[in-house]
């Protein structure tokens, strides 16, 4: 819709583009604008600890192996965005640590994992995602999901409106499979939200840690600890951290020349 009324010069921007009508759009004269950003797509496995299934490590290491997280950001984000490696942030960003890899995607060792860990034939559980609030956001999970079946883990999803999904999340009550953007912060950027620290698994290793970075105020000793809570949140396969969620923009031609910020914001020229 945000295309078509671009076309029909309803509108002079159109935000989240698809990327696959991008070359159309070009060969059109309209302008487009391909910019990253400082908030990353992430999704939650057991993200209140209140799931058994999910509070096994070898479950969670399953699910991230049984993706095929380059072939996703390929053809969901059409390559835009930055591909993360298992932690919030790209490279560039506080506290990124380039140790820290992706699980590569073997759907034959995840199903030796879900075996190991009990459930040979899989197991069912709930989700949610939202639609629209980030950048092709239920395409992607609904793309996950399915790769997640491959193996025997059937995601039953809900699609709730904008508004119930932020009460829920609120609430703490969205299912133990969910996804947000995370938006970056310049003191800190570990994952504020995962699994599996809730009402029946405390992980008292991570607790310690994440109050032990509280308590630092040199930030290169901060850095560092941020570093380490990275590589934990990755081994223990506490989340999918996907991609850096594009800034994709189309424009009008002959529009003043207009810039954009890593936080979605738009400044036009007033002069």
């Amino acid at each position: 819709m945000r295309v078509a009324a671009l076309r029909s010069e309803e509108i002079h921007i159109a935000a989240h583009v698809p990327p696959d009508q991008i070359d159309s759009l070009t060969a059109d004269g309209f302008e487009i604008y391909a910019g990253d950003s400082m908030q990353s797509m992430y999704v939650g496995i057991n993200i209140y600890g209140r799931n058994e299934q999910l509070s096994d490590v070898r479950v969670r290491q399953a699910m991230l192996y049984s993706v095929d997280l380059d072939g996703m950001w390929g053809t969901i984000a059409g390559g835009f965005g930055t591909k993360l490696d298992c932690q919030i942030v790209a490279p560039g960003g506080f506290g990124y640590n380039p140790d820290v890899q992706t699980y590569p995607y073997d759907p034959e060792r995840a199903k030796a994992l879900l075996a190991e860990a009990g459930y040979p034939d899989g197991f069912t559980i709930t989700g949610s995602a939202t639609t629209g609030r980030y950048f092709r956001d239920r395409t992607f999970m609904d793309a996950l999901v399915a790769q997640w079946a491959q193996v025997g883990i059937t995601v039953e999803m809900e699609y709730p409106e904008s508004s119930v999904w932020l009460q829920e999340l609120i609430d703490q009550t969205l299912p133990p499979i969910m996804n947000i953007g995370l938006n970056w912060y310049l003191a800190d950027n570990t994952t504020s939200m995962w699994g599996p620290v809730g009402d029946t698994a405390p992980d008292p290793d991570f607790i310690e840690m994440t109050a032990a970075k509280r308590t630092i105020g040199d930030p290169v000793e901060r850095e560092a600890v941020v570093k380490d809570i990275a590589a934990y949140i990755c081994d223990n396969a506490q989340a999918l951290h996907a991609y850096t969620i594009p800034a994709l923009y189309a424009l009008s031609p002959n529009l003043p020349e207009l810039s954009f910020s890593k936080s979605f914001e738009i400044f036009i020229p007033t002069e």
